[in-house]
This record gives C-alpha cells, structure tokens and sequence, in this order.
C-alpha cells in the first residue's frame, strides 16, 4: 500500500475564489504567464508565492501561486527524496522539507532494521506490523528479552536446557507441594482447636451436670438424715412419756401395796 501527500487540500481551496477566465487563457501559456511557468525557480515569502504586478495583470494571486508551487512540489517529493517513504507506505506532508523527509526515511530504515533484528531473534510472539510505526530505540529494547526467549525455544532440545527446565519444574513443583502441605496442616491445626474447643465445652457441660446431680443428692441426704432425726425424737419423746406412765402405775401399785398390808394388821 503507497503512502501519500497531504496537505494539498488546503492550498486548493484557498486558490479555487481566485480563478476566473483569465486561468482558461493561461492555460495556453502563450506568453509564459500560466501559473505553472510563473511560479518556476520562485521561492516562499511567509509561507506563500507573492504575485507582482505582472501575476496580477494575467490573474495570478497570492493564492493561485502558492497552490500551484505545492503541486509541483508534491511531484518533486513523489519523483525524488519522498519516493522510498511513499512506497514503504508512509504519508509525507507536502510543506515538509527535504531535509524533514530525509530524517523520516533514515527512521524508516532504522525502524525496519531493529524489525528485522527483532524477527531473527525468533522469540518475539507479538505482531510485527504493529511496530512499523514505532522508533527504532523502543524496537531495539524488545530484542533482548526475544533472543532470551529465542534460545529458549531453540535449545529446548539440549540436555543443559532441558536440566534447567526439569529443576524449575521440580522448583515449582515443591513449592506448590509445600503449600498444600502448609494449607493442609493450617486446616489441620484448625481441627484440633475446633476439637479441643468442644471438649472443654463438653467436660464444662458434664462438670455443670456432676455439681448439679451431687447438690440433688446432698439436698436428698440432708432431707433423709433430718427426717430420720424427727423419727428418732419423736420415738425418745414416745419412750420418756411410757417411762413416766410405768412409774406412775408402779407408784400406783406401791401405795396400793402399803394399804393393804395396814388392813392386815
């Protein structure tokens, strides 16, 4: 795809007010005083071709000349130092200079060289067209890390490489093993807690219902051993009141004793 010149737009907008019939009789350029023939070997003052006062005569302005300079220096541009730019693609804008082009084209070529030195790497795995736009300095810094990953890729058939990629494998692979170890033994040690937590929660349990059965049972004894108390008192209340009674008939009985023994005599 050919790149193109830009710019020219403007300068013809700017010219189109200007022409009139004169411009259809210049074209002949019977005396030399078409635009094409005026504005040869003329040079810009403040960006433009001043017409004098035989441009004028013949129709010629400011604006005519200087859209007419720009189109020859569009095909100046597009026939010489423009040309390798053009067909790499690239858009030139027709007030550049010669010496602007010239920088442009040695960027170019830069720019394809760091591509290709990029592309020999054989480790770049992104798009090298995307970087056709880009300096060659920030092309150049991709081309270390590509050759590393290029070798990588080319040696992946040596004994050394092939050393190198079974130890990070095993690397890798104790490190992933020690953290499955380590979340194992966390869930582990969450277990016990959880566990012990629940025994001491138990043993509090049982402790609570022991005290609570052992206070019941002395609560039981107590009542018993005080009931049996009343029953002992009541029973020695019950023997002192048969005491009393068998003195008093004893006593009885004496002085009955004693009255019959004085009817005797």
């Amino acid at each position: 795809m050919s790149g193109s010149i830009t710019g020219l737009s403007q300068y013809n907008t700017d010219a189109s007010p200007h022409r009139d019939w004169r411009d259809s009789l210049n074209d002949w350029d019977w005396l030399g005083t078409s635009t094409k023939s005026a504005v040869e070997g003329r040079e810009l003052v403040d960006g433009k071709i001043k017409a004098n006062i035989l441009d004028r005569v013949f129709g010629n302005s400011d604006e005519e000349l200087t859209n007419q300079y720009y189109k020859n220096r569009a095909k100046e541009i597009e026939a010489g130092v423009g040309g390798d730019l053009l067909a790499e693609g690239r858009s030139i804008k027709v007030t550049d200079s010669d010496k602007v082009i010239r920088k442009k084209a040695k960027d170019l070529v830069d720019t394809n060289l760091a591509i290709a030195e990029l592309r020999a790497t054989g480790g770049y795995e992104g798009s090298l067209t995307e970087l056709k736009d880009r300096p060659a300095s920030e092309i150049y810094a991709l081309v270390g890390p590509a050759r590393r990953k290029g070798i990588e890729l080319d040696d992946a058939a040596n004994p050394a490489t092939k050393r190198a990629i079974a130890a990070t494998a095993e690397a890798n692979k104790r490190y992933n093993d020690n953290v499955s170890w380590q979340k194992s033994r966390a869930e582990i040690e969450d277990g016990r807690i959880a566990l012990d937590r629940e025994r001491m929660w138990a043993d509090k349990k049982e402790g609570r219902l022991n005290r609570a059965q052992e206070m019941r049972m002395n609560a039981e004894n107590n009542a018993m051993q005080l009931q049996l108390e009343y029953s002992r008192l009541s029973q020695a209340d019950a023997t002192r009141s048969q005491d009393r009674k068998d003195k008093a008939i004893m006593a009885l009985l004496g002085g009955l004793g004693n009255l019959g023994a004085g009817f005797t005599v």
